[in-house]
């Protein structure tokens, strides 16, 4: 009897070895997706910016949505860089002329 219960304590902790394990492959996985986002999100703001600068336009909304349609950037990685860029850009703007 008190093999058996030895036998079911072991395979608990080789159960939370194994899902410890599985959740830490999740969040590696999750992270490294994320950062790879990121990475593509920082890129295409600078190359905009790049953009922008070499045909004198402004750094603006109109000509970044102009800019993705002509590049065919990806949704997502549009709507982030709007929310978070231009979103801080107004902000400084707003405050600066205030």
């Amino acid at each position: 009897m008190e093999e058996d219960i030895k036998t079911n304590k072991d395979d608990v902790d080789n159960f939370y070895e194994i899902a410890t394990e599985i959740q830490s492959e999740r969040i590696k996985k999750r992270k490294d997706e994320q950062n790879s986002t990121e990475h593509k999100i920082k890129n295409t703001y600078a190359i905009f910016e790049l953009y922008c600068r070499a045909f004198e336009k402004d750094i603006n909304l109109e000509n970044f949505k102009t800019y993705r349609k002509e590049n065919k950037i990806n949704f997502w990685i549009a709507k982030k860089i709007t929310e978070t860029y231009f979103a801080l850009k107004f902000q400084f703007d707003y405050k600066k002329n205030k």
